[in-house]
């Protein structure tokens, strides 16, 4: 009979080792971190945390950039049954001080001081304020620190931890994911073991990666696309992850033509800053044969110069969010440019994909409306929430997603924008993504986003901002005529901002409701 995989996420370390202990799993700078070594650092770390008194359910935050301690801050706490909440070096005090309250967060692994941020006094002021708080653990503090990774990391293995491990199983709770709050204060995705390792399986089943290929960790850890889509992938196949900070193109060019990737994952602005930096070798180009493409659309322009620049690569467009874990669509192989533009591919194995209208009643193929998913990938709610969770999912198991789509007969989604980005223009939907696209088509166009504003007459009217290549002196006429050549007239925009950046997201959305504040 076949061997059934590990349920549990800690498990892939376990079975690893004991299989190829030697075996490199991350690459970090200079230094290797073989799967053995590994194994024990968390089992070590996760004794700190039992010794503190942490145990099944309770909480702790990870805030730092993507680096070893990272992960094995979060291996050695979901081995033992802890929820890591991810935290972003780029939140103000005010939101890392909503998150830790809102999931009541016992503890943080915290970087010291980063981009002029003194985060040992920042969470000094937070444990005035938050009676939950009480360890505040430096992932660059010495042995020395009583509370510090190195402290953790220093301690014996006892008889303790097979007894948490036995309280593990694959529905308990791994990670509380805050989504980016684009509108509102943001809701605490709970993962689980089941949910992580769905999604991440699935995604390593599609890509076919293995253990001869390498991936570079660039998107932040404290986000799926990072966590479950590049180091749990990584882990499943048993792939060398090479681990970089944070996302410099400078940095990243360095990293590929030093240790060429296989696989990469990353969203367009990635994408689109890697090429305009240029400098990377014809090795790290010929040998890339994955380039995942998520969180926002990928224009024509951009698979294009992606083809050129990577030719023996497949282009993969795909979806998913916090909610569902991970990627859970994604291109089929060999996808022309106009497909891996215009639809996010094949729901995965094991993932289920349907349209509904507002009664949540399925439509049929074509028609759009709210995308649902379900299957095991599905988070298992929102942290303390009962309320949003039933209105997320429902007891048939399928997740709202919130994202309007359509479904053709071949099983291929096709994204319109986020149901509260539609507007409605003298009587007729339009959805901003298809603008957009058509926008970003135009060669002196870096990127572009829109809203919908009030009109006295037609009720709302497209308003869209529009970042010019450098250099560029387009001007909004030129644009609204590139449009109209290409839209209906009540999808032309009727108003064009040119600003010189953004706001974003730390995943690499543009922040809409930044934008509609003015």
């Amino acid at each position: 009979m076949p061997t059934l995989p590990p349920t549990r996420i800690g498990d892939y370390l376990r079975v690893d080792s004991q299989e190829s202990g030697n075996r490199p799993i991350w690459q970090f700078q200079s230094r290797s971190y073989a799967l053995e070594e590994v194994d024990q650092l968390t089992d070590r770390v996760a004794c700190g945390l039992l010794a503190l008194g942490y145990g099944s359910g309770d909480r702790l935050a990870i805030l730092g950039l993507n680096q070893p301690e990272w992960l094995i801050t979060y291996l050695a706490a979901v081995k033992i049954g802890v929820i890591v909440v991810g935290l972003s070096t780029r939140y103000t005090e005010d939101e890392i001080g909503y998150i830790l309250g809102n999931s009541g967060a016992r503890g943080v692994m915290t970087l010291s001081c980063h981009d002029g941020i003194d985060y040992q006094q920042l969470f000094s002021r937070l444990r005035q304020q938050l009676p939950t708080l009480q360890h505040v653990f430096l992932s660059d503090g010495g042995a020395h620190d009583e509370f510090s990774y190195q402290s953790l990391a220093s301690m014996e293995i006892g008889d303790a931890l097979e007894q948490a491990k036995g309280l593990v199983s694959d529905a308990s709770a791994s990670m509380i994911i805050y989504t980016s709050g684009t509108t509102g204060k943001p809701k605490g995705a709970v993962l689980s073991h089941r949910s992580q390792l769905a999604s991440a399986r699935a995604q390593v089943s599609h890509t076919g990666l293995a253990a001869d290929d390498t991936m570079p960790l660039v998107v932040p850890l404290n986000h799926v696309a990072g966590l479950t889509c590049s180091a749990l992938a990584c882990l499943i196949a048993r792939s060398t992850a090479v681990i970089v900070p944070q996302f410099s193109p400078k940095v990243l060019v360095e990293v590929l033509n030093s240790v060429p990737a296989t696989v990469i994952g990353m969203v367009p602005t990635m994408y689109t800053l890697l090429l305009q930096h240029g400098g990377l070798s014809e090795s790290a180009c010929q040998r890339a044969r994955v380039l995942q493409v998520g969180a926002a659309a990928p224009d024509t322009a951009l698979v294009k110069a992606l083809n050129l620049a990577f030719p023996n690569a497949e282009i993969l467009n795909s979806y998913g969010m916090s909610e569902s874990s991970g990627i859970v669509v994604m291109s089929p192989p060999r996808d022309s440019v106009e497909q891996t533009v215009s639809s996010v591919g094949l729901p995965l194995p094991g993932i289920e994909v349907r349209i509904v209208d507002q009664k949540r009643q399925p439509l049929p193929s074509g028609e759009v409306g709210e995308l649902c998913v379900r299957g095991d990938a599905v988070m298992l709610g929102y942290f303390r929430d009962d309320e949003m969770t039933r209105e997320a999912i429902d007891s048939a198991g399928w997740l709202y997603t919130g994202d309007l789509a359509s479904v053709d007969t071949t099983g291929r989604v096709f994204l319109k924008g986020r149901s509260k980005e539609m507007y409605i223009q003298g009587g007729f939907n339009v959805y901003p993504t298809e603008v957009e696209n058509v926008l970003t088509q135009h060669p002196e166009v870096t990127i572009a986003a829109g809203i919908g504003v009030h009109d006295a007459v037609l009720g709302e009217v497209g308003k869209y901002f529009v970042v010019r290549k450098a250099g560029s002196h387009l001007d909004e006429q030129a644009l609204i005529e590139h449009c109209r050549k290409r839209l209906a007239n009540y999808k032309v925009p009727r108003q064009i901002e040119f600003r010189e950046e953004l706001p974003m997201t730390p995943t690499g959305k543009v922040q809409k409701s930044l934008l509609a504040q003015g």
